[in-house]
């Protein structure tokens, strides 16, 4: 979680989605970094409501609405892939500790999702939801932009125009490059449990704005 108090702007980290490489460009600029813990690092906007709206108003003297709450989100499939390749490199196999129960290159993809869409996954599938992060209270969504994940020029774009400067995101905790494929079951699961993300996914614009639900 960063807070650009000058421009104006919060951004929340979600998961695999480049928000290691993000908070390394914009960390020049930010008043309020939450970034050593990864319960801190990748806070939902409810906790920020809660937990650091309070001291922004305090601090800064600015309610919820005068600034901009923004997030990423990526195609929720890609998404769930990304996980199964990052928990299978061998520096996660070589870890010692709990960590190494999150290595899931003893497992193949399909097991992984079906771990993922069961009540109780494995340690190595338990990678959450990215709809969690940005919804508010009673399950609106609660962050003012939400911007692809495929659309990440944009979403630098948008970033030097409102920090008035340029804007250059590395390349940071990259998910090794390989294709795993699934087996129907699989494949049936992983859709209906991702559903509701899919569709929202969807509706996405370049610039973070949420187009119109089709149905």
């Amino acid at each position: 979680m960063l807070f650009l108090h000058e421009s104006r702007i919060v951004f929340l980290c979600s998961t695999k989605t480049a928000s290691s490489s993000v908070e390394s460009a914009l960390l020049p600029f930010s008043g309020i970094s939450l970034t050593a813990s990864p319960v801190l690092k990748h806070m939902t906007y409810r906790k920020f409501l809660k937990q650091i709206a309070p001291l922004i108003e305090r601090g800064h003297n600015l309610k919820r609405d005068d600034y901009t709450v923004v997030c990423i989100m990526r195609e929720p499939i890609s998404w769930v892939h990304s996980w199964y390749r990052y928990r299978s490199r061998d520096a996660l196999k070589r870890a010692k500790g709990s960590r190494r129960h999150n290595y899931s290159g003893d497992v193949s993809y399909s097991e992984f999702v079906r771990s993922y869409c069961s009540s109780e996954p494995r340690p190595y599938a338990r990678i959450g939801d990215q709809m969690a992060l940005f919804n508010d209270v009673d399950g609106s969504v609660g962050v003012d932009r939400v911007f692809p994940y495929e659309s990440l020029g944009q979403f630098t774009d948008y970033l030097r125009d409102k920090i008035g400067t340029n804007i250059e995101i590395p390349s940071l905790n990259i998910s090794p490059s390989a294709q795993h494929s699934l087996d129907a079951d699989a494949e049936k699961l992983l859709h209906a449990k991702l559903q509701p993300s899919i569709e929202f996914h969807g509706r996405l614009r370049p610039d973070g704005s949420l187009g119109q639900d089709s149905t």
